[in-house]
């Protein structure tokens, strides 16, 4: 909750109507979930315009109405009708959240040098390590702990996220997401984060970076922000495998990893990953996930808790096992007596790659014939004008690990099956493929391997909803 008085704060305030109240309100931008003695703002997109629900949530209780100034002679209508209520007009209701989400966490923040936002960017494993990371403070702090819900890590989601800190929250894990330049430094601007990690740098969105250098300047600015937030004392965690990371100049709150450089030195086996350093090593174990990549997450954000409550150690080691992947990421499925690797929150090339590697690596670990497994892989988007040839890559990829069985889904189908050199099967959607072929595919393997960029919806061939 916040307090009212934040509301003078923000530039984008035009007009007001009636007296703030002055005291602390919950936030809502959804009408579907509001709640009596709220402050409701209004946005307005380029197909909506939720004035509409204004009237029937004065009725609910809403104190504050927060509206774009083009509604404000219909805002002084409300306000013959309901006195009581303050009115607030904005150049524009986005831009006001955000700056209102700026004020709070910069009040926050103010109040206690032991409060950390932890922001989170990177092309892969943003939200496994920011789901790893609030599994770890959870586990010691309870309720001291937010952390982003669902994807909300755009230029809404974060100030949402930010919107959910308490009075008596110590830890904001705010994951920052971005396929435009500029935008990670724009949710830096409003988050003001005092601690940092970029999870690693490969070829996203190249439809609108071009280059995994530009993507390496986007994502790489958190580095920068934090720095410049904390006069290079806070807390930065770098990954000295990733060729782009380990270029980032250590301040004094670096904290850098790898398994060749870095002061923490790690090593995986298949159902664990070591950390060493000055003489002590520890043994992170989990039977809830695979792949390098995820012992690689797993032993990135335990370093990060022991860096934040370092009096925890153990305990971090003990949840570390305890861990499982949800929302559709890297998730194991049983279904009808088979098993299915569920991967199908998105997808780009380095992290098909790398998702592939560790179910493939998993099952010669296991001892799964490949021929009794099942590959369905949806498209790979934002690749710009080169899509097909990443598409291309990864069927031939998966020829080069004698992959027998694979489903195509999507308008790059084409691509993976020349990589692939014609052995797979085609599908336009994934609700072609479900009428069409996979009650009979279902009985015929006993491992599966879904993965597929978010606009696929792969999980619908399975009947679950989409998060």
């Amino acid at each position: 909750m916040l307090n009212s008085n934040l509301i003078s704060q923000c530039p984008s305030v035009v007009f007001e109507l009636g007296n703030n109240p002055v005291k602390e309100f919950n936030i809502c931008t959804d009408s579907r979930a509001f709640e009596a003695d709220s402050i409701f703002i209004a946005l307005k997109g380029e197909k909506f315009d939720a004035i509409q629900f204004v009237e029937p949530l004065l009725k609910k209780g809403a104190k504050i109405v927060v509206v774009e100034d083009s509604n404000r002679e219909l805002a002084k209508t409300f306000f013959q009708q309901y006195p009581d209520i303050f009115f607030v007009t904005c150049n524009d209701t986005l831009k006001f959240t955000q700056e209102l989400a700026h004020a709070y966490i910069k009040f926050w923040l103010s109040q206690s040098a032991d409060r950390k936002v932890i922001a989170i960017s990177g092309s892969n494993g943003k939200t496994t390590h920011k789901e790893m990371l609030y599994h770890y403070l959870k586990g010691i702090v309870a309720s001291k702990v937010i952390c982003t819900e669902k994807n909300n890590n755009n230029h809404l989601g974060v100030p949402l996220t930010i919107f959910q800190i308490k009075e008596d929250t110590q830890f904001a894990i705010i994951e920052l997401g971005s396929n435009h330049p500029g935008e990670i430094k724009a949710l830096c601007d409003i988050a003001i984060p005092n601690v940092g990690i970029v999870t690693n740098i490969g070829a996203t969105h190249l439809e609108f970076f071009e280059t995994v250098e530009n993507v390496f300047l986007e994502e790489g600015y958190l580095y920068q922000a934090v720095k410049e937030n904390t006069k290079g004392e806070g807390l930065f965690f770098v990954n000295m495998d990733d060729h782009f990371l380990s270029k980032l100049s250590p301040t004094k709150g670096t904290i850098t990893f790898g398994e060749v450089n870095g002061e923490f030195k790690t090593s995986f086996t298949a159902n664990s990953v070591s950390i060493e350093n000055k003489g002590e090593k520890i043994i992170l174990s989990n039977p809830h996930i695979i792949g390098k990549h995820n012992f690689h997450n797993l032993a990135a954000t335990f370093l990060m808790a022991c860096s934040l409550l370092p009096s925890k150690k153990e305990v971090f080691k003990n949840l570390a096992q305890t861990f499982k992947p949800k929302d559709n990421r890297s998730m194991w499925l049983d279904f009808h007596d088979k098993k299915i690797f569920l991967d199908a929150y998105n997808a780009n090339p380095s992290s098909m790659r790398i998702s592939l590697e560790g179910f493939i690596e998993f099952c010669e670990q296991n001892h799964f014939n490949l021929s009794r497994v099942l590959f369905v892989l949806g498209d790979m988007n934002e690749l710009g004008n080169n899509g097909p040839e990443y598409h291309e890559e990864i069927g031939q990829f998966l020829k080069h690990k004698s992959v027998q069985n694979a489903v195509f889904i999507g308008r790059f189908q084409a691509n993976y099956q020349k990589g692939f050199e014609g052995k797979g099967q085609l599908f336009n959607t994934s609700d072609e493929f479900k009428e069409k072929a996979w009650e009979s595919l279902s009985k015929s393997y006993d491992y599966f391997f879904f993965k597929g960029s978010r606009s696929l919806q792969l999980e619908r061939i399975l009947g679950i909803k989409d998060h």
